[in-house]
């Protein structure tokens, strides 16, 4: 499984803004793609089909839109694993 927490945002989203800050308040901090600005990744989210952000990838994991318990319950893995 990758060790990333991976964030993909586009600008000027509402439920991305909550998601990051979910996360920054609990002090985990994902890498952070815009697909506005990553054209690379908003590809790499077609390839997945996922049509709406934000989109919470950790391993195989995802968390799609605001789903507060979707995105503790991935953060908590990714910081589980962190410790091993």
């Amino acid at each position: 499984m990758s060790n990333h927490l991976k964030l993909f945002t586009k600008n000027d989203c509402r439920a991305c803004m909550m998601a990051k800050k979910l996360m920054w308040d609990k002090e985990i901090y994902p890498e952070i793609h815009n697909i506005d600005d990553e054209p690379e990744a908003r590809e790499y989210l077609k390839k997945l089909n996922f049509k709406t952000v934000p989109v919470l990838e950790y391993g195989d994991r995802y968390a799609t839109g605001f789903q507060p318990s979707k995105i503790k319950e991935i953060c908590l893995d990714y910081l589980l694993d962190k410790r091993k």
